[in-house]
């Protein structure tokens, strides 16, 4: 089970109601982390860790892209950052 943060329907320009679920994330989450510079056993542990956690993200937001397609909705990923603006 995949629990998105948001559902909404809306209403575009063309007048077509388009459904969409939105992943809230944080903006680190949605990118790769970078290779730490002093690569003491500590620092390649955390990146390991967030290395592993992008890639499951990136799995599962590319299965969350497939199903929304074959239900006619919109998945999309938005960072905290942007909610902010």
């Amino acid at each position: 089970i995949y629990w998105v943060d948001v559902y909404m329907e809306m209403m575009h320009q063309d007048g077509m109601v388009r459904k969409h679920i939105i992943e809230v994330k944080p903006e680190k989450k949605t990118k790769p982390p970078k290779i730490p510079k002093n690569k003491t056993r500590k620092a390649m542990f955390n990146y390991q860790y967030a290395l592993a956690e992008y890639n499951q993200n990136q799995s599962k937001w590319e299965e969350a892209r497939r199903w929304a397609s074959s239900h006619n909705m919109v998945f999309s990923v938005v960072t905290e950052e942007a909610l902010f603006k």
